[in-house]
């Protein structure tokens, strides 16, 4: 097999974005063709909108303009961060290698390979998890359990997401998939 990308989760006290659980942590071992693959799409997809920055506005320029200027502006450095990274996993799959990151499972400070292996995770597309909350126990994808959680906060607020567990019910992974 080519290379894993070998996702360290590290333990985190209950917190409201993971359900108010604690996440027990470990390691998720995922093929990284899947990693890369899904970051193609997302760059292809943000190529097809604009792949370049967008020409500048005039000093008078009404402030939706502007503020339609900063988002090209965001989707173009989105852009520019998926052409490197898909760069440095293609570089670590043509050397043989595995790559290890340590997660962060907030919103705040994930790189774009970590940002692209929530979904493959959940959908249990990897090849192997390690609880810590059961001393290093590994199980495959069919042992571990993918569940959501919600919490109301009041009638116009809320947030959720979806756990990875394993057969003990220890949470290995979580992502915040909504807030209203």
């Amino acid at each position: 097999m080519a290379g894993l990308l070998r996702l360290m989760t590290p333990t985190y006290p209950p917190h409201p974005l993971f359900g108010n659980r604690t996440v027990a942590g470990g390691c998720v071992a995922l093929p990284l063709v899947v990693v890369r693959d899904r970051m193609i799409g997302r760059r292809d997809h943000l190529a097809e909108r604009s792949s370049r920055p967008p020409d500048p506005l005039p000093a008078d320029a009404h402030w939706m303009k502007k503020s339609s200027h900063q988002g090209e502006m965001n989707r173009h450095q989105e852009y520019l961060r998926l052409v490197a990274a898909v760069a440095e996993v293609e570089a670590v799959i043509e050397g043989g290698a595995d790559l290890e990151l340590k997660a962060v499972l907030t919103m705040r400070g994930r790189t774009e390979v970590e940002a692209s292996s929530a979904v493959p995770i959940l959908q249990r597309q990897f090849e192997w998890a390690e609880c810590r909350g059961c001393d290093g126990r590994r199980c495959g994808p069919n042992e571990c359990e993918e569940s959501d959680w919600s919490q109301v906060a009041d009638p116009l607020a809320g947030i959720g997401g979806k756990w990875l567990c394993c057969p003990s019910g220890h949470v290995i992974f979580a992502k915040q998939t909504w807030t209203a």
